[in-house]
């Protein structure tokens, strides 16, 4: 049975691409384990950056823990814990398999 992990209105032709590319870009500048403000991340995930950081913490790409915080000027900041990466789900970001419907 294959798992259905963005939803019934993704489509692998249409929006696997451009999916995998905003998620790659957001993890990537997570990665480093420091704090990274709103602004940032909507600069590398694009609108939807939000869902990128979201999708991050689900079980679809291992339950990261991606802490978050509001800084004096009302900017909120987001940094992913280093300890709770697993090298599977990173692969898994980076290769585009095709198979997912």
């Amino acid at each position: 049975m294959k798992v259905k992990i963005w939803g019934d209105s993704y489509s692998v032709a249409l929006d696997e691409s451009r999916v995998r590319s905003n998620q790659k870009r957001v993890l990537l500048r997570l990665l480093d384990g420091k704090w990274h403000p709103s602004t940032e991340l909507m600069q590398v995930g694009g609108s939807e950056w939000g869902r990128r950081v979201r999708a991050l913490r689900e079980g679809q790409f291992g339950g990261m823990r991606v802490d978050r915080r509001r800084r004096d000027n009302g900017v909120w900041e987001y940094k992913l814990a280093p300890e709770s990466v697993d090298k599977k789900v990173i692969e898994s970001v980076f290769i585009v398999s095709g198979t997912e419907t």
